[in-house]
């Protein structure tokens, strides 16, 4: 039994130690003034919501070391920073209210805070992705299953370049964020997009149908893309 017991103990360390060796990444950190400091960061894929509120960046000179003190370890807030990159994704800091997942999430005091959040698009409107901060004590049910929800439905974000606010995807009415692009626009009140067609003169079907499509941010994802394209 005590056999046992320990080989599950050490078999669990050395997961966890690969899993975090496998997600150190290079990163560039660009400072409120401009400025840029290179180094490497854990962006864990378990929890994505750690690297929203701060990051702690380290010099390439600990590349490969099994252990990285506090004391080498630089740490930014997101108040501080502009944004962070690594592997090609981007995010930047942004004052949102990240929604909870039910009574599992938070909305972190039901206020917009800082928060790194990832851009997915960039243009005349940005879409962003964040994620839901998890409680501090779970009831019912396992922090596995928690992590796993938050993991698998991220919150969207849509940005218009023209005034710079950062809107919750679900209180977004698209049709008028793409006016400006008339084949989008009317491509859109098609339902060319695999979307629903929309009909004149019918005010609430229309805003329903819109509800009900911003809970697909991959459809909305496709449409802001083209808009952009077009507005270029």
């Amino acid at each position: 039994m005590k056999q046992t017991f320990l080989t599950t103990i050490l078999f669990a360390f050395l997961c966890s130690t690969t899993w975090a060796q496998a997600n150190i990444v290079d990163v560039v950190v660009t400072l409120k003034d401009g400025s840029k400091v290179e180094g490497l960061m854990n962006a864990s894929e378990r929890s994505p919501w750690q690297i929203q509120k701060m990051i702690a960046v380290w010099d390439e000179s600990f590349r490969g070391a099994k252990k990285i003190k506090n004391k080498d370890k630089t740490k930014y807030k997101a108040s501080e920073l502009e944004g962070y990159e690594f592997n090609g994704r981007y995010f930047e800091t942004k004052k949102v209210m990240i929604a909870g997942r039910g009574d599992h999430g938070s909305t972190l005091g039901a206020l917009p805070k800082m928060a790194m959040i990832e851009r997915l698009e960039e243009g005349e409107i940005n879409v962003y992705k964040a994620y839901a901060y998890p409680p501090s004590v779970a009831s019912g049910v396992s922090f596995q299953e928690i992590y796993a929800d938050i993991r698998d439905n991220p919150e969207y974000f849509l940005m218009k370049q023209s005034d710079g606010k950062v809107k919750s995807m679900h209180s977004v009415d698209i049709t008028k964020w793409i006016a400006d692009a008339e084949t989008v626009s009317t491509k859109f009140a098609n339902g060319d997009y695999g979307n629903m067609k929309r009909k004149e003169g019918k005010g609430l079907g229309n805003f329903i149908k819109g509800q009900i499509e911003n809970e697909n941010p991959e459809l909305i994802l496709t449409v802001v893309r083209e808009f952009n394209k077009e507005m270029e």
